[in-house]
């Protein structure tokens, strides 16, 4: 029931904050982003030659999801700490 709250709250939070990106008008990119992502993607094309960027992004996935699980633990014992009946 708690966690239900929590979860509500920190939806409509993140939607009440990306509400506003939605009305704007669609964004043109400039060349020098456009001159950007192609060298990035030229640098990920001679690294794939070695270690496929799958891999990398797979295992950037992992990383990410184990950083935010002992975060979100992290949280979830502050907000039981925090409930007086609950030691």
């Amino acid at each position: 029931m708690i966690t239900d709250i929590f979860l509500t709250i920190l939806y409509l939070t993140i939607k009440g904050l990306l509400t506003p990106i939605t009305l704007l008008p669609n964004v043109s990119l400039t060349s020098s982003i456009g001159s950007a992502i192609t060298t990035a993607n030229g640098y990920l094309a001679a690294l794939n030659g070695f270690v496929p960027v799958d891999v990398f992004v797979i295992i950037l996935g992992l990383v990410l999801g184990v950083e935010v699980s002992i975060w979100a633990l992290k949280v979830i014992s502050w907000i039981l700490k925090k409930i007086p009946t609950i030691s």
